[in-house]
Parts: C-alpha cells; structure tokens; sequence
C-alpha cells in the first residue's frame, strides 16, 4: 500500500519540476504536450474532433503493445468507418510508433492514473468504448470508465501468473480494475485460469488469442531482407546470433555465452539489442571491458559493409521484430535471471515463432506457458540456465538439422493456429460494444 500512496502522490510533489521542465523551458513540442496529457488535458484541435464523434479509446500503454495494434485497428476501421480510433500510449517510442498506424485517428499520452486527469480526459473524449490492450496497468482509468458508463473490453487479456510480484499488476488486481470490466478476451486458456483465479466472472471471460499472433506489419519480402542483412553487416552466409531485448542485469551472462559458443562456431556473428535504449552506454562499456570490438549498427555503411564486424551493437529503435528474420536463432532477453520491473519474466515470442526464428530461453520467461512447453518439447535445448548452457544451446540449434526441423514445424503449427486472431476479436468488440447498448453500427 505504500508504493500506491507514493504513486498517488509523486505527480503532485513534481508539478513544479515537470512544470518547469517540460513547459516553461522546454521547446520540445512533444513533451510539452506531455506534461499537459498526463493531467487529462486532450489538445483543443483534438477535442474538438472527438466530439464531433465518438471514438473508440484504445489504452497501449507500451511499444510492444501498440506494435499489436497495426492491423487490428485496420479491421476495426473497416468494421466501424464512422468512429474515429484514439490510441493512448505511456512511452515517447510507443507515441511515434502510434502515429505510424494509417486507421489511427489520434494518439495522445496516457493520462496520470488518478481520479482528476483520467475523469478530465474520458470526459473530453466521450468514448464510445475503452478497449485495453493486454493487461491494465491504468486501474483508476477502467473504473472511471465504468461509473461513467462507457464499455471496457480487455482484447488479446494477459496478466503474469505471478503478478503479485510486479507492481503495475499487483496494483491494478488489489484495485479490482479486472472486474470493472465488462468483457475478457483472453490469449489462452493459461490467461483464463489467472483471471479466474483472482476473482473474475467466468462469464465475462472467452479465448480470443493474442495479437502479438497477427504477423501482418512484421512479415518481410525477400528483397526486404537483403536490404536488413546489409544494414547489419550480415550479408554473407556466416550464422548470426541475436541477443533480442537484453536486459543489463544479465547482459554480462548473454555475453560470456557468446563468447564460449564463439570458441566452437569461430564464424558466429553477435547482434545485441539493449532492452532501453539509454542503457548503450552501459553495453558499450561492457564490451569494451571484454576486450570485444564491436560496431553500432548506426555507423555501418556500404563503404564498411565489407569489414569484419563480429558484434553489432544495434541502437535503433522499432527493428527487432524484423531482425528476427535475419537471425540465424536468438535468445529473449528478460528471462536469463529474475529481474524486477518492467520486462520481468522475458519479452514477446511471438515475434520470433512468426519469423521462423530458433530462439532459447531462460528459466525466468512465463509468458506463454503453453506454447513454451510445445516448443520445448520439440526441441530440448531451447532452454539455458547458464552461459555454458547458452553456448551449448547456441551449437546445437545451429548443428543439430532434426530438432530444428520440429521446432520450426511446431512454430508454423501455431502461427496457423493463431491466422484469424484479429478477426476473433474483433467480433469480440462488436459483440459487446452491441451487448453494452453502445450506439455502434457495425459494417458486416
């Protein structure tokens, strides 16, 4: 109860900060913007409009989750043209990779989650519906949402088995925000079992898949490809190994397995993707201190295409979705060891099964439980728990031809599976945005 209270406060102790930072001296458009979003106020220009029609309000609140959105927002324009989409987002990358979607309408920064800015911006907003986008981690926003009588769906619904422990989860479940919901979709039948577990309504809840399934934005030609390859330093037949979403408490751990399965593969190529992109500086220290020589993939250009780059540090945003494609195999960042905050328990692997992509894991992912223990039992070497493990893994996927085929065999198994997840829900939204008495038409 005291990190509630000192998130209910600490907003309030900044205003001076914030103010003076963002807005008195700030001459970043965005950010002033900013700091007037996250108290409720909606742009006048933006206001306006949504007046004018009711919008479906669309809660992201990170990258990956509005990585979600691309084409079921596309679906959901086609199924309801007349309503504008709003999508709210808590990160500046999510903010840009937001307006980067064609059926997006607005996009604004999610508001502070306490009862004034998230009153103030359903107010102005008037939506229709708030649709969330995997799990809530804006708790007051859903109930205000409820007591003013606006729908509230949970698409593509995902919560941590363990959520006690992560504090966005333990916050929004201690709150009751999952019962303020009208409807569940959950990805699998392992995220039903969480909802229940914590009290929700059986009857509010149905399977409707994840849509981190949707390979629409992600998938990329054979010339798309080439270009990739080239912009790595990868465009030659040597195996490539990529460290996807690393985080720095087990960046020294992925490191050293790299450099022992380089011992038994001297031709492997490292592409390391730090989790945030202001902890570079720390990987570069790092691999310094190694004795690591390495190229930010930033500075590769045609004139140094043909050097000798065995590790590219890669600092650009929004691509590792589509490196997965050029990856020999990968390992997921945020599962090697226990770490607190956000990106705990591993990162989206859905990307990878998309791409085809090998990958290893360690014994901190629990996303996805059920489709870990399908590709595990395809091939056993999928999980490492040490750096010799993480080496021994690395030899094997790039070695042993027979698992690798039952792995990829059960990858495309479930992206079948999974090919008309964002059609389940968005028959899902139509269903209970009718069901709610919303005063959506909906094109069939």
């Amino acid at each position: 109860m005291r990190s509630f209270l000192r998130y209910t406060i600490k907003p309030y102790v900044y205003i001076p900060i914030t103010f003076t930072k963002r807005v008195l001296l700030g001459k970043d458009p965005y950010w002033r913007q900013y700091f007037w979003s996250r108290w409720g106020y909606v742009p006048r220009t933006v206001a306006r409009e949504l007046q004018k029609a009711q919008p479906f309000f669309i809660a992201a609140d990170s990258f990956g989750e509005v990585n979600e959105l691309f084409s079921f927002c596309k679906r959901l324009k086609e199924s309801f043209p007349e309503t504008p989409i709003l999508v709210s987002t808590n990160t500046e990358n999510g903010f840009s990779l937001a307006k980067r979607i064609e059926a997006v309408d607005f996009v604004i920064d999610a508001p502070w989650d306490l009862p004034g800015p998230t009153r103030r911006v359903l107010r102005a907003c008037s939506p229709r519906a708030l649709i969330v986008i995997e799990q809530i981690r804006f708790p007051v926003l859903v109930r205000e949402a409820k007591e003013l009588n606006i729908p509230t769906l949970l698409c593509s619904g995902f919560l941590s088995e363990d959520w006690e422990n992560v504090l966005s989860a333990f916050r929004a479940v201690t709150l009751k925000a999952y019962t303020y919901l009208d409807a569940i979709g959950a990805k699998g039948i392992s995220e039903v079992d969480t909802f229940l577990r914590i009290g929700v309504d059986s009857k509010k809840i149905s399977v409707t898949g994840d849509l981190k399934c949707d390979p629409g934005h992600i998938r990329i030609s054979s010339d798309e490809r080439d270009d990739l390859l080239k912009s790595v330093a990868c465009h030659d037949s040597r195996p490539v190994f990529l460290a996807a979403s690393i985080h720095k408490e087990e960046a020294s751990a992925i490191i050293e397995g790299y450099r022992l399965a380089k011992r038994r593969v001297p031709l492997l190529r490292l592409l390391c993707v730090p989790r945030y992109p202001g902890e570079l500086d720390f990987f570069e220290r790092l691999l310094a201190k190694n004795g690591l020589a390495f190229v930010k993939k930033s500075l590769i250009t045609k004139d140094t295409l043909s050097n000798d780059h065995s590790i590219i540090l890669v600092d650009t945003m929004g691509e590792l979705a589509k490196l997965y494609a050029v990856a020999s195999l990968a390992f997921i960042g945020g599962s090697f060891m226990k770490i607190e905050g956000p990106g705990r328990g591993g990162h989206n692997i859905m990307e990878p099964v998309i791409q085809s992509c090998p990958f290893l894991f360690g014994p901190y992912l629990y996303h996805r439980s059920d489709i870990l223990r399908r590709l595990a039992s395809a091939c056993p070497h999928i999980v490492v728990r040490t750096e010799e493990d993480l080496a021994s893994g690395i030899q094997k996927l790039l070695e042993d031809q027979h698992h690798l085929t039952l792995l990829r065999g059960v990858m495309s198994e479930i992206v079948n599976e999974n090919a008309s997840t964002v059609e389940v829900n968005i028959d899902f939204v139509k269903r209970y945005t009718a069901v709610s008495g919303a005063p959506v038409t909906a094109v069939t």
